[in-house]
């Protein structure tokens, strides 16, 4: 059961649109406080708008990370919560499971012109996924959630339709297929919105 003591135990999903071996108690971890984890996921057509992108670009859901977040500070959430003399053994160290490598490259790729994967996951996990530790203690952990996280979605939004490109799709749709009010970012363009 995946539960964190004192925290409500809520996910958010943030969908942008444009937009293990090593444990982690091995990095001297600080400890953070925060309310709830986002999982950001991006449609690759609409962040690829306007800069180089690895072709073919997907047009599927791909993750961008997931965030430990607190609430009524939807800008500020806790990153690199190792101990500051272990910044560099951090993104030295981030190994992700062989066994999940394939499905990263395909759920969590680095959509970037010669992005390389492992350097976006190993961001990632640096900047967000060492907050979680208290809940999430490893970097098999934190990916492995993260991609459950991710397919849950997907089954969600495949259920009601809205893994297609192309058809447009409203913030009340988006909310049915996932049972939950999501927080969305959008620019306007040309007189629509574009979830950002």
């Amino acid at each position: 059961m995946f539960q964190k003591p004192d925290m409500s135990n809520k996910f958010l999903l943030i969908l942008h649109i444009l937009v293990c071996a090593v444990e982690v108690n091995s990095l001297q971890l600080e400890r953070t406080n925060y309310d709830y984890m986002v999982l950001t996921l991006q449609w690759p057509p609409s962040f690829c708008r306007g800069k180089e992108c690895e072709i073919p670009v997907p047009h599927r859901w791909t993750i961008h990370g997931l965030w430990p977040s607190n609430e009524g500070n939807r800008t500020r959430h806790p990153r690199d919560c190792y101990a500051r003399s272990a910044r560099e053994e951090c993104y030295k160290n981030v190994e992700v499971p062989p066994a999940l490598v394939d499905e990263m490259t395909t759920k969590w790729p680095n959509l970037t012109l010669n992005g390389d994967h492992h350097s976006f996951w190993t961001y990632e996990y640096c900047k967000h996924g060492t907050c979680a530790a208290n809940v999430l203690p490893t970097m098999d952990d934190y990916f492995s959630k993260t991609l459950d996280l991710y397919d849950d979605v997907n089954r969600k939004l495949e259920r009601n339709g809205i893994n297609t490109p192309g058809p447009e799709y409203t913030f009340a749709q988006l909310d049915t297929a996932l049972g939950k009010i999501g927080r969305y970012t959008c620019e306007h363009l040309n007189g629509k919105q574009y979830l950002k």
